[in-house]
C-alpha cells in the first residue's frame, strides 16, 4: 500500500481541508478494476440541500 498511499496523501491534503472528515485507508490484495491503483468511495453532504448524496 506504500507507493499508492504516498501518491494519494498529497492529493487528499490538497483538496480535503479543515474541518477534516474521517477517512480510512485499507490495504487489499486486488481491486475490482485490474488496472486500478486505488479505489475511493465517499459520501458527501450538501449543507445547502441538507441531505447526503451517496458515492
Amino acid at each position: 500500500m506504500g507507493p499508492q498511499l504516498d501518491a494519494l496523501v498529497p492529493v487528499k491534503n490538497r483538496y480535503i481541508t479543515a474541518p477534516f472528515p474521517a477517512w480510512t485507508a485499507v490495504g487489499v490484495t486486488e481491486l475490482y478494476e485490474p488496472t486500478a491503483l486505488v479505489e475511493i468511495r465517499l459520501t458527501v453532504r450538501n449543507p445547502v440541500a441538507g441531505h447526503a448524496a451517496g458515492h
